[in-house]
């Protein structure tokens, strides 16, 4: 499984951002659109939120069970299992809501425009 995540990405990023000459950025905030490019980065970045929960859960149970400081059964330490939990899949798709947020800092509390009335004409 985890040996097809950078295949994920590199397939997202030559359809959706080299083949539609976009950005991360552009999908989150320049160019959003709430379009299919938007809606996959956001399955995308379900997948890794799941999958890091996931782990986490097995931290506790690990730790529940055997105790954080043991062996595991395969003679490594289940210490392991933290560096894991921290790693993320698409860090790019992370990344973007904290630039996004940075450069937003001066006009916190404005709303976007509702995207269901861009192009709507008017009676």
């Amino acid at each position: 499984m985890l040996k097809i995540i950078p295949n994920i990405w590199r397939t997202f990023e030559s359809i959706y951002l080299t083949g539609k000459h976009r950005t991360v950025e552009q999908i989150y905030d320049s160019g959003y659109a709430h379009d299919d490019v938007y809606v996959v980065a956001e399955a995308m970045l379900n997948f890794d939120e799941l999958f890091q929960k996931f782990r986490l859960h097995h931290i506790f149970l690990i730790q529940r069970s055997i105790g954080m400081g043991a062996a595991s059964l395969k003679g490594r330490s289940v210490d392991l299992l933290q560096a894991g939990a921290k790693h993320r899949f698409f860090p790019a798709l992370w990344d973007i809501r904290a630039a996004m947020t940075d450069r937003w800092g001066g006009s916190y509390g404005r709303v976007r425009d509702s995207i269901s009335s861009q192009g709507a004409v008017e009676p």
